[in-house]
């Protein structure tokens, strides 16, 4: 059952990522220009993205999606579909010589509906990927333009150079929230989608079913288990890269006020940084999923600790039900 559960969540999870995709592309779309446009006028050699995963990852990417559907399909039509044809619930006005077709018929919408919605949570992986480094590139390059200040004469320390940085600041933020309102729903229908691959790879190998003893079934549970476990462990890099950035922009920010108080600066000019000061160090800028949970690597603790705990009540109950169907025989056997 918890098998079954979880393949439906996935796919649940990448249609209704579909719906919402199609629903606010404007705003998708929207947001990824603004931050792109922020870029470029920061740094026009900052790319969208990671040079790293321009084809490469694309190319594993499609093969990866070939290799699921290859396995699942092979798992379904040669090792699991006589067993399907006997035992499964036909509706009455099916005749019995249309049951074959039919039933091929289902596993290819359930074959292809499971494949669309794992490709919409890739998809939506290499975007957020994408998102994020950029952010993290964009406070780099905030924090050198900073740093550029220190250097330079006590004339850079003006109130229209720092009304100036205060106004890119409240830009980058403005930015970074359009896209966790954009994507934030998106990201946690990924998370989603990777959790319930970790559950179906678990639940797999402790109930060691003899129905899902194939080597198709077990090559599906090793690349969707690869598949999820890269991706939850990239993105929380990328989520930790963005606070390792912010924390050194106000890091950054610490030593301006020091260059800065050594400028001797007039009160206008003081009042100015003292509130450009304030809103760095008293920001919150960080990725999350919908706002229910922060991308970092703290989040990869806190699902292997899950899935541990999951494991061990799925091997009590696998065991617990392993003793009563063994009193039941040995009742019957008792009583014969």
């Amino acid at each position: 059952m918890s098998i079954v559960l979880s393949v439906y969540a996935v796919t649940i999870c990448g249609n209704l990522s579909n719906l919402l995709i199609f629903s606010k592309r404007k705003t998708l779309y929207s947001s990824m220009r603004n931050l792109y446009c922020l870029a470029s006028v920061l740094d026009s050699s900052i790319n969208f993205g990671s040079s790293s995963i321009a084809d490469c990852e694309i190319i594993l990417f499609a093969i990866g999606m070939a290799i699921i559907a290859a396995c699942l399909s092979v798992f379904f039509y040669r090792d699991l579909f006589m067993l399907l044809l006997r035992e499964a619930h036909f509706p009455p006005f099916i005749p019995n010589e249309w049951k074959t077709e039919y039933l091929s018929f289902a596993l290819l919408c359930i074959t292809a509906s499971y494949c669309f919605s794992v490709l919409t949570g890739g998809l939506v992986y290499l975007t957020c990927k994408n998102i994020y480094k950029t952010i993290g590139d964009i406070f780099i390059q905030y924090s050198l333009k900073l740093k550029g200040r220190t250097q330079a004469t006590p004339s850079s320390w003006t109130v229209e150079y720092l009304s100036d940085d205060i106004s890119v600041f409240k830009n980058i933020t403005l930015r970074v929230s359009e896209i966790e309102e954009a994507f934030g729903i998106h990201v946690l229908l990924l998370y989603a989608t990777m959790i319930c691959g970790f559950f179906n790879t678990v639940s797999v190998l402790i109930q060691n079913s003899d129905r899902l003893d194939s080597v198709a079934n077990y090559a599906f549970i090793a690349c969707t288990f690869c598949a999820a476990a890269i991706a939850f462990v990239q993105m929380s890099r990328y989520g930790s890269y963005i606070d390792s950035q912010v924390q050194g922009l106000k890091l950054q920010m610490i030593v301006c006020s020091d260059e800065f108080i050594r400028s001797s600066p007039s009160k206008s000019t003081m009042d100015v940084f003292n509130y450009l000061f304030e809103i760095v160090m008293k920001s919150q800028i960080e990725v999350t999923g919908n706002g229910m949970f922060v991308i970092n690597y703290r989040l990869v603790l806190t699902i292997i600790s899950t899935l541990i705990t999951y494991s061990v009540l799925i091997l009590q109950l696998d065991n617990k039900n392993s003793i009563s169907y063994s009193e039941q025989a040995y009742n019957t056997n008792s009583t014969n």
